[in-house]
Formats: structure tokens, C-alpha cells, sequence
């Protein structure tokens, strides 16, 4: 009997939930950057990522909402490109420390606590929404389309920046993930159960994480009622961004990055 309930309570068995994963990115908020995601961008990087927001979001001045802020990854890039910016996040602790960043940076941001799918925005407040490395975290991504579209005005863009990661098969790329979680908690920037990329078998309830092609996620913005959805791979900039990061962050498998935009088209009345 026993070991009928710790395989029933087992890490991989458990649902995720919202509340649970809100929870765990405000304790990660202590130790994200040391990944190097969140330090702030090299000339050379800043200049490669400018291209990439003018293709998928359009040429500034904007006003965008970025999803998942984090530490201010992405924030500072679209601040230093000339982006006007409003930030939502599950997390308070990753707002707070993206504020922090972007104030030395001598910027600002409007803040706000809240889901990917349950915007504190009005209909039609934004001229764009983009996030980074939010796609694969969302339980119901396509519900979260869906509110990313009603809160951008007509003819503004849904975008977002994310990686591929279902294809993580290889013995090697296990490995490498093993050991960046092995390192992760021996330096005390991992949580024991859980993991700072989650259990592995926990994964597989994340539907984004799971697509192996790009084509997937397009298809995704489509169905959800966006024009002209249409993704491409960050081949320009996925080597620069890989020899900024951390050493430990170095330890992740490499995934295929991407951007995937779609276009607002006019309400139906």
C-alpha cells in the first residue's frame, strides 16, 4: 500500500496547478539571473535583438504589454529600442527585481500583478503584446491567445519569443539537464522536488513544451483568431544570447528559439 501512494504522490504524477506555479517563480525570482538571462544585454546583443522586436512587433514608439516580465529580460531590451512598456507577471518578486533594473537603466515601467490569461488591462489598450520564454510555462495557451489578442487594438501585433524544447530526447541532453538541476540545488539556486525547469515527467501537462516544430505554435496563434500568424526561428541571435549566460546556465540544452507573431484584425460587432 505504500508504495501504491508514493507512486500515486510521486513528483512526475502530480497536476500543476496556477497557484503552484505562481508560487514557485516568486521564490525563483532569488536566484533567476544567476542563470544569466537576466543580465543586462551587450552592445552586440541588444543590436541583433532590436531586429528582431522592429520584425515581430513593428517600429517604435509602441505601447506594448509584455507577459512574464521575470527580472527584466526581455524589458530592457524593448526599453533600450525605444518601446514604451507595461509589464504583467504572476510573480511580485520578478516584478519587483525588473523595476529595480529598469529604474538603473534610467527607465520606467507601469507593473502589474497578474496571469497570462487574466490581463489587468482594458480591451484594446495596447498596440502589441509580446513575452519571452512564457509560452511553454502555460497550462492553456491557448486561452492565454486569446486575452493577449482582446487587450491589443485592432491591427496591433500578438507576438512572443520562446524555444522549442520537446525534442530534449538525446542521453547527452537528458544529462545536461540532470546536470544543471544537480548544480542548481547543490548551490542553492533549485528547490529539492520541484527543480528550476520542473520535474521532468510534470513536463509533459505543459502543451507548449512539448511542440516540435514552429509550425505548432503558429497554427496555435491562428486558431486563435489572429491574421496572418507567422513564426520564424532566432538563428541571428540564439549563439549570442548562449555565450552570455552563466556558467551553470551554459549546463541547458541548447532548444531552437523562436519568435511567432500574429496581427489583430477588426472586431466583430
Amino acid at each position: 500500500m505504500r508504495s501504491r501512494v508514493r507512486s500515486e504522490l510521486s513528483p512526475d504524477a502530480r497536476p500543476l496547478d496556477q497557484e503552484e506555479i505562481a508560487a514557485y517563480w516568486q521564490r525563483a525570482a532569488a536566484y533567476y539571473d544567476d542563470v544569466g538571462v537576466g543580465s543586462p544585454p551587450p552592445d552586440a546583443t541588444q543590436q541583433a535583438w532590436a531586429l528582431q522586436l522592429r520584425r515581430a512587433l513593428g517600429p517604435p514608439p509602441l505601447w506594448v504589454c509584455e507577459i512574464g516580465s521575470g527580472t527584466g529580460w526581455l524589458t530592457l531590451k524593448l526599453l533600450a529600442a525605444g518601446y514604451d512598456v507595461v509589464i504583467v507577471d504572476i510573480a511580485e518578486a520578478m516584478l519587483a527585481a525588473c523595476q529595480e533594473k529598469v529604474a538603473r537603466a534610467g527607465f520606467s515601467v507601469e507593473a502589474n500583478v497578474g496571469a497570462a490569461d487574466a490581463l489587468p488591462l482594458a480591451d484594446d489598450e495596447v498596440d502589441a503584446v509580446t513575452s519571452h520564454l512564457v509560452l511553454w510555462t502555460l497550462l492553456h495557451p491557448d486561452d492565454s491567445d486569446r486575452e493577449w489578442e482582446r487587450v491589443t487594438r485592432p491591427g496591433g501585433r500578438v507576438t512572443a519569443f520562446d524555444g522549442l524544447h520537446g525534442g530534449r530526447q538525446s542521453v547527452v541532453d537528458r544529462l545536461r539537464s540532470r546536470s544543471f538541476d544537480v548544480v542548481s540545488r547543490l548551490t542553492g539556486h533549485g528547490e529539492p522536488g520541484f527543480g528550476y525547469m520542473y520535474e521532468l515527467g510534470r513536463l509533459s501537462q505543459l502543451p507548449l513544451w512539448m511542440a516540435r516544430d514552429i509550425g505548432e505554435v503558429r497554427d496555435l496563434f491562428a486558431l486563435a483568431g489572429l491574421d496572418d500568424a507567422a513564426a520564424w526561428t532566432l538563428d541571428g541571435v540564439r549563439d549570442i544570447e548562449r555565450r552570455s549566460r552563466s556558467r551553470r546556465g551554459r549546463l541547458l540544452p541548447p532548444s531552437t528559439d523562436y519568435a511567432v507573431v500574429g496581427t489583430v484584425g477588426a472586431r466583430v460587432v
